[in-house]
């Protein structure tokens, strides 16, 4: 994304690769038998995406774009999604665990597709505000330097 955003192209490509690394946390909690702090994982605002989507200045700077509120809700349901897989191994459930993270058409690999899909639609959306802005601005700005550089009569 723009600076104007506080973010880069690089950084949402982090915040996509921070999001997806959740699959990756919870099939380790699986292998190792780890019990998991379901309550957390539920939060959408916790991760680092959660962190910066509910941060003050994201919301002061994007809210108003569609795809912010796209992503939030996205962003929410991914993390009822992952709760439910946090579920199944605190109830040592693991091949039933193993199976929604294995299985690209269940809801929690879903809801991750759809997360991942938002951010890029976030990013478009914004650099799109961002460039029509600066569009504007540099008319403006070369209207006036033309208006001040001709000589009057």
């Amino acid at each position: 994304m723009n600076n104007k955003y506080k973010t880069s192209v690089a950084d949402s490509d982090l915040l996509v690769a921070s999001h997806v690394r959740w699959k990756l946390k919870l099939a380790i909690a699986i292998a190792n038998n780890e019990t998991l702090d379901v309550t957390t994982i539920a939060r959408d605002d916790c991760c680092v995406l959660g962190k910066w989507l509910h941060g003050t200045d994201t919301y002061a700077r994007i809210s108003h774009l569609q795809s912010y509120s796209e992503c939030m809700k996205k962003h929410a349901k991914f993390h009822l999604e992952a709760s439910k897989v946090a579920e199944l191994v605190n109830a040592k459930q693991y091949d039933v665990a193993q199976h929604l993270l294995n299985n690209d058409a269940s809801d929690f690999n879903q809801a991750s597709d759809d997360v991942v899909s938002s951010i890029f639609k976030l990013e478009k959306e914004a650099n799109s505000e961002v460039n029509h802005k600066q569009r504007i601005t540099a008319t403006v700005w070369k209207n006036n330097w033309r208006n001040e550089t001709r000589p009057t009569k």
